[in-house]
């Protein structure tokens, strides 16, 4: 990306929000996207166009951003306008490129599938790498400069989200290395690149030799320090043992943040001596970039939200004591107390040891058990609701069972970060996380996921598929108000679901009756 003059993009954001600022005052997170994004990308297309085929320009343009989701839309739209520009005049071709890349954007986005949510992490990582977001706030005042600070601090979010959501990132690398690979060999040995009509840049300022210089394959990520079953390591003062459990290592779609995260044993602690076992997760910045601040921020508010709720009583023991929070510049690292059984010797399983290999769902007594947990779960839920704030992102081995009839989070999911479409791809994820709705994700979402874990102990599978069929016809011995209930909880309408307090008193009434 350093190959490209940022003022060109940032200039051209800038014409495209004054021509668009009555539209753009209403405008939802897509069509910002796809306006402002449309704007940065087009000095690409009329650059890249006249130079060289636009996935071989476009290869060395995004390099560490990712790109294959947005290298497939520059070829498209360079097609498009090859396809049309006979007859257009010079003066008109700025405009016809713009237009073309927007409808482009806007057409993928409103799929709202998982190709779609990466092309949108993409193009948001173009945006912000030209300082495009920066350009369109500075050229507006008003209400639309608030409009465009309230939904460019959303993206944060959802981009977020996303980050969580690629975990096929690797795969999604090695493709695109090997069509480098592939274009390496097709032309390194003296072959002449095809020919392609030529598109002027005059009207844009730019020349292609100034933003694509002879293109050079991106270089992989710097090497990780990983967090190995084993390891000991040190955070500030503080050392920890990695467990076996838990203990994983990924990197952000655009490698500019390393998420790591364990099961720790504290070694010789320095505070909270009481507290035995952590749940680490430490997000190292790589390079500058909107996912590294998202996953930054979101932890930092998660952890004062958790100093304000241990003063809670009644609910507090269904959440996590903030230990540690660490921070050195580049990382960021965050250390909750992890309960441990009766014996105080070993940390708690999650509800994924309750969960049957065999598909099979559980004994009437193991599903009072869990109601009973889960009530509790909810009265804590409700507490985070009157906050304002929901988890949005419950899973199994998310929730820990820290004593009978006792279970408590691992850790805040992403209360931290805006609810966003898209922001998990979990099989618990309900319909507006998973596609975009009218309503976003909020308090309703909790009791859906709620719901899923629910339905996926008593049936022996989570829920299949948005449209689940009901409880009984997975689960025939599934007792009929539980059915009724978990039913009502994963309505595909957020306003048809109980509230979280409410699902926990039926959850109580029907974990009485078992036992």
């Amino acid at each position: 990306m350093d190959s490209i003059p940022p003022q060109e993009s940032r200039a051209e954001i800038v014409r495209a929000v004054k021509a668009r600022s009555t539209r753009l005052r209403t405008a939802t997170s897509n069509t910002l996207v796809a306006v402002i994004g449309a704007a940065a990308l087009a000095p690409v297309i009329a650059a890249a166009a006249g130079s060289a085929p636009i996935a071989l320009a476009a290869a060395g343009v995004i390099g560490g951003v990712g790109g294959g989701q947005l290298v497939t839309l520059l070829q498209r739209s360079a097609d498009r306008i090859r396809g049309q520009r006979a007859g257009t005049l010079d003066t008109d071709l700025p405009q016809l490129i713009q237009q073309t890349i927007q409808t482009e954007i806007a057409t993928r986005l409103d799929r709202g599938d998982a190709e779609a949510g990466r092309l949108f992490a993409e193009v948001v990582q173009f945006i912000e790498r030209v300082g495009g977001f920066e350009a369109a706030l500075d050229s507006t005042a008003d209400e639309l400069h608030d409009h465009l600070r309230d939904e460019f601090a959303a993206l944060e979010g959802r981009t977020g989200g996303i980050l969580e959501s690629l975990a096929d990132l690797e795969a999604g690398q090695t493709h695109l290395i090997d069509r480098f690979d592939e274009f390496e060999k097709r032309y390194s040995h003296g072959s002449q690149l095809p020919a392609s009509p030529t598109l002027p840049t005059r009207n844009l300022g730019v020349e292609p030799d100034d933003l694509f210089p002879p293109v050079q394959i991106a270089p992989p990520p710097p090497p990780l320090e990983t967090w190995t079953p084993g390891a000991e390591i040190r955070i500030g003062q503080e050392r920890y043992l990695l467990y076996d459990r838990e203990t994983a290592e990924r990197l952000a779609p655009d490698s500019s943040l390393r998420l790591s995260t364990a099961l720790a044993r504290r070694l010789a602690p320095t505070r909270d001596r009481g507290v035995r076992f952590v749940w680490l997760r430490q997000f190292k910045r790589l390079r500058p970039g909107l996912m590294a601040r998202a996953a930054e921020s979101g932890l930092r508010r998660e952890h004062e939200l958790l100093a304000e709720i241990g003063s809670e009583r009644g609910v507090a023991r269904a959440f996590p004591k903030a230990v540690q929070l660490e921070t050195d510049g580049t990382s960021m690292t965050s250390a909750l107390a992890w309960p441990t059984q009766r014996r105080g010797t070993a940390p708690c399983d999650g509800l994924d040891g309750l969960a049957p290999g065999d598909g099979r769902p559980l004994s009437e007594w193991a599903l009072a058990e869990l109601l009973a947990g889960l009530a509790g779960l909810c009265d804590a839920l409700g507490m985070l609701h009157q906050r304002e704030f929901s988890h949005r992102d419950l899973t199994l081995e998310g929730i820990l069972l820290a004593e009978t009839r006792q279970l408590a989070l691992r850790d805040l999911g992403k209360t931290g970060n805006a609810p966003a479409h898209g922001e998990t791809q979990s099989p618990y994820a309900a319909p507006e996380q998973r596609r975009r709705s009218d309503a976003p994700p909020g308090p309703s979402t909790d009791v859906y996921q709620l719901a899923a874990l629910t339905y996926h102990l008593a049936a022996g599978h989570p829920p299949p598929g948005v449209a689940a069929p009901p409880l009984r016809a997975q689960a025939p011995d599934a007792p009929g108000k539980l059915a009724a209930v978990v039913d009502s909880a994963l309505s595909a309408r957020p306003a048809d679901r109980p509230t979280a307090p409410a699902l926990g008193d039926a959850f109580r009434v029907i974990a009485d009756e078992l036992v």
